[in-house]
């Protein structure tokens, strides 16, 4: 899938990204300490694809707990949330940790020192949100959620050089 290597070819490949530490590249070396020069270079779609997901529901979770409080599933169940409630903790994921609503203001005006793990971490988390969104909505059958998911990538596509995909999807939706 194009989505994947996009996002290989963003937030993993380039060397930039490599030699952060703590970053993106060095955690999928985590998942796959022996294949770290296949990941450099030509990663398998299943390397990528396992990583991506397994990445994600982990940052879910651990975010999940932080913002809930709860370490334990089933306290937060016997709790009896309301669906305001689980809204409100998504809406605080969402804005605390997938996609900061500083982000852009503080990226173009900040004086301060940009902290690159943290930004590219965020990048990240939030590309690989949309990309789990749309395998889920691909094998579950939700076109309109596809369709309506795919408009996000035509750009990421146009940025890593995936211009027949851009100009294909776009003409498609």
């Amino acid at each position: 899938m194009a989505c994947v290597d996009a996002i290989w070819q963003v937030h993993i490949h380039p060397k930039a990204q490599r030699d952060i530490k703590g970053g993106i590249f060095n955690l999928f070396k985590i998942l796959h300490p022996k294949d770290s020069s296949k990941l450099a270079l030509h990663p398998t779609y299943q390397m990528l694809n396992d990583g991506i997901h397994h990445f994600i529901e982990s940052e879910i979770l651990v975010c999940w707990e932080r913002v809930t409080g709860y370490s334990n599933i089933n306290d937060f169940v016997n709790g009896n949330p309301t669906w305001e409630q689980i809204l409100s903790f998504s809406e605080a994921i969402c804005n605390q940790y997938v996609m900061r609503s500083s982000f852009k203001r503080n990226q173009l005006t900040s004086s301060d020192p940009r902290n690159i793990c943290d930004e590219n971490s965020m990048l990240f988390w939030c590309n690989g949100m949309w990309y789990c969104m749309l395998a889920h909505a691909m094998n579950t059958g939700w076109v309109g959620t596809m369709e309506d998911l795919l408009w996000l990538w035509v750009p990421m596509f146009q940025g890593c050089r995936k211009h027949k995909y851009a100009t294909h999807i776009a003409k498609f939706l």
